[in-house]
């Protein structure tokens, strides 16, 4: 997990708790981002948890960015799904904008299925490695 915690001093961070279960919680803070961590409950106090805390929790999640890489959808595949649309002129797009939308959102079906079979394989790979989750503890 990647936190930064330049400009920051033992001074405590805003948290969003998730849940308490037990002896610990699942809590949310963004910084240069968004995290979730288990903690111990006790480390949390009401909306505020010290950053060296928020760093020795475990991770929670998929690390998605690692997973995907990044995902290239070019100009000419934008370009043929809003034919395919009837989407060819400025005036063509102005009348059926959700028409257009509907067209992206074909384009970009393929990259979510690109997302779950690299999930899938992060995921088979950890499983390989003697690990039943990937990002921590509770992933349900």
């Amino acid at each position: 997990m990647h936190v930064n915690l330049i400009g920051y001093k033992e001074t405590e961070m805003q948290v969003r708790v998730i849940r308490r279960k037990g002896h610990a919680a699942l809590v949310e803070w963004e910084d240069e981002g968004y995290h979730r961590a288990h903690v111990p409950a006790h480390v949390v106090d009401g909306d505020q948890c010290e950053p060296t805390e928020l760093l020795m929790g475990i991770p929670y999640g998929l690390p998605w960015a690692e997973i995907m890489g990044d995902l290239v959808i070019s100009g000419k595949e934008i370009e043929q799904a809003l034919r395919r649309s009837g989407i060819w002129t400025l005036e063509d797009l102005r009348k059926d904008p959700t028409k257009a939308a509907g067209a992206l959102m074909a384009v970009y079906r393929q990259g979510v299925q690109t997302l779950i079979q690299r999930a899938n394989k992060a995921h088979t790979q950890t499983e390989t490695e003697g690990s039943e989750e990937i990002g921590g503890i509770g992933n349900e």
